[in-house]
């Protein structure tokens, strides 16, 4: 009787053990669903964000191919008559006029590591398009692995600019006269 005792015994403790297993997967699955519908929420934070901002953004990697964008860039992709369907391609596969200039500014900020800030121009179409182009590093363990880069169309803003200088010209040689 005494082994059957401790057989019993045996099986009560291991039945103990299996209890407590049980329970420990059970919380380890809540905090793993927890944990996902925390991601899930941040991804559509992070994406509501991203697609609230007004200027066009696209993020490149080492290759100049286009990982990420907001809804901005794809409107501006539209306007424009580009392609939309862009994840994964060049940026020279989206903007064929894009000069090597470009590419020397790209290959500058992964090197340096430095943000850089252009103003552009380009003819598409029958439409004179000027922007400011921010392309700004991201890091991972010390190295820039991809750009974002932020494009502001400032076409506006130049032709006004440009108003307001023939103005002050034209007061200037009513003044003088």
């Amino acid at each position: 009787m005494r082994d059957e005792d401790r057989t019993k015994e045996q099986l009560i403790t291991e039945l103990v053990a299996l209890r407590q297993r049980v329970a420990e997967l059970e919380t380890l699955e809540a905090d793993h669903k927890r944990t996902v519908e925390a991601l899930r929420n941040s991804e559509a934070q992070y994406r509501t964000t991203l697609d609230s901002m007004g200027d066009a953004i696209h993020v490149t990697d080492e290759t100049l191919r286009i990982v990420l964008f907001n809804d901005a860039f794809r409107g501006l992709n539209e306007e424009l008559g580009l392609e939309t369907d862009i994840v994964g391609k060049t940026i020279y596969e989206i903007y064929p006029f894009l000069s090597q200039k470009v590419r020397k500014e790209y290959d500058e900020v992964f090197k340096t590591g430095q943000l850089l800030v252009t103003e552009e121009s380009a003819q598409i179409g029958d439409r004179e398009f000027i922007t400011e182009t921010r392309k700004i590093p991201v890091f991972e363990g010390g190295e820039v692995t991809q750009v974002i880069t932020v494009i502001r169309d400032i076409t506006e803003h130049k032709v006004a600019e440009e108003a307001l200088a023939r103005e002050r010209n034209l007061l200037r040689t009513l003044i003088d006269n």
